[in-house]
């Protein structure tokens, strides 16, 4: 029998939006009109695999809404984060809870020994009014060196019927006179059966009630980020606590959790600070398109061509050097006709070479579409539309890099595609916010 390991969050990665709208006194963050969850979930997931260098067993992931679980979501994920077709991929869904649920499935799975490590990512396309948009991904594995180690989790609830969509995205709200009070009893209660302190970060549902019913005050309130928000607040509440205990509380309307964390001396903090409130960005510039496919997404182009096209896998030529993009397409060499080749990843990164402006498209685009033949750093060249940027962007020279964006719908399935967008430096320093 394997031995227990000591399981701990030992990598982090997060993807912010770089759009925000105003709804009122509160600004949220958006997604752009061609980014979704399984959008989102990948960024994050990238994000966290760049600070993570071992094996991935498992990909558990965490979505809000149910109808994300059908579909070939889940191995679009998995393919695009560059993990193997043996990794076993779960989806949870349901509520802003679900991300709590898989952090617990993925942390006793590593304590058993039945696995090395879990890439858990919890993804939240938002609502627009309340809810704003982003993605976490953490890494849980077994590690002896100082980290952030998730406990025990206690929780409360009741049937409330408050704070929900229903399924023609209708958003219902429950009696604000007593869904404040509703949702802090069930915090207070879930915190009494934890018997922890005072939460240092407060996510969800009526947070602001919340932390005060529970002793925190009002810098414990994190913005709401529906089912990525409770793994923000573990975050920020482990990073805020570095060699010693703290709680977290993250609420639905008819449901808390209590969590209760642990952070052992000396551990890096995987996230600076609590995240502020929602900056000024600006609006979102791409529509949510749905043009005709010449190929079905079910067709044999696209099924052989899947993993190429979402993990930008090339081939080498033999003989010339010449590099074919997909290589399930490109059998032959254009340039010297040779038949050998050695697969040849392709750079994500690149400068325009040159641009155009398509303002005549067929039926199902919007107004226009921006389409870059990018110099990639590798040298290859690339073309393909661009995502988050205006004409005026575009500049000969300017930075550019590749990333999955959904482009159509196929029978009511998100079929994506890579498009240009600025450099992730560039939108960080936009959105000077963490997901």
């Amino acid at each position: 029998m394997p031995a227990l390991s000591r399981p701990a969050v030992v990598a982090a990665g997060s993807y912010t939006p770089s759009f925000s709208v105003r709804r009122g006194r509160r600004r949220v963050l958006v997604a752009n009109g061609d980014e979704d969850a399984v959008t989102l979930a990948i960024e994050a997931a990238q994000d966290c695999l760049t600070r993570y260098e071992g094996p991935v067993d498992e990909l558990h992931l965490a979505f809000a809404r149910p109808e994300l679980v059908n579909g070939p979501q889940a191995e679009i994920v998995r393919e695009a984060a560059g993990l193997d077709a043996s990794v076993t991929v779960s989806v949870s869904a349901g509520d802003s809870l679900a991300g709590l649920a898989a952090l617990a499935a993925a942390m006793n799975a590593v304590q058993a020994g039945r696995v090395r490590s879990v890439l858990l990512v919890a993804a939240e396309s938002g609502d627009g009014e309340r809810v704003s948009a982003g993605a976490v991904a953490v890494l849980v594995a077994g590690s002896d060196a100082p980290a952030l180690r998730p406990g025990a989790q206690r929780s409360a609830g009741d049937v409330v019927y408050g704070n929900w969509t229903d399924g023609d995205g209708v958003r219902h709200i429950g009696d604000g006179r007593y869904l404040d009070r509703y949702v802090a009893d069930h915090a207070k209660a879930a915190l009494a059966a934890l018997d922890g302190p005072p939460p240092a970060a407060v996510t969800g549902v009526a947070a602001a009630a919340v932390a005060a019913a529970c002793g925190s005050d009002r810098s414990a309130v994190l913005p709401d980020r529906g089912v990525a928000g409770p793994l923000l607040a573990v975050l920020a509440a482990g990073s805020a606590a570095t060699g010693s205990a703290a709680t977290v509380v993250a609420t639905t309307a008819s449901r808390a959790v209590a969590l209760s964390i642990e952070v052992d001396a000396g551990a890096r903090p995987l996230l600076p600070a609590l995240p502020g409130p929602v900056p000024e960005l600006p609006e979102p510039i791409e529509v949510r398109s749905s043009p005709p496919l010449s190929l079905p997404g079910g067709s044999p182009f696209f099924r052989r061509s899947a993993r190429e096209l979402l993990r930008l896998e090339g081939a080498r030529c033999d003989g010339c050097g010449h590099v074919v993009f997909p290589p399930s397409q490109r059998p032959v060499c254009p340039s010297c006709h040779g038949y050998g080749f050695t697969p040849a990843p392709l750079s994500r990164t690149g400068r325009v070479y040159t641009s155009i402006v398509n303002r005549f498209l067929p039926t199902g685009f919007g107004d226009q579409m921006i389409l870059v033949l990018a110099e990639l750093d590798d040298g290859s060249r690339y073309w393909a539309p661009t995502s988050g940027m205006g004409p005026d962007e575009v500049e000969i020279g300017a930075g550019v890099e590749l990333r999955i964006r959904r482009f159509t719908g196929d029978g009511g399935a998100p079929v994506y595609a890579m498009k240009f967008v600025p450099p992730r430096t560039a939108r960080e320093t936009e959105s000077r916010d963490v997901a």
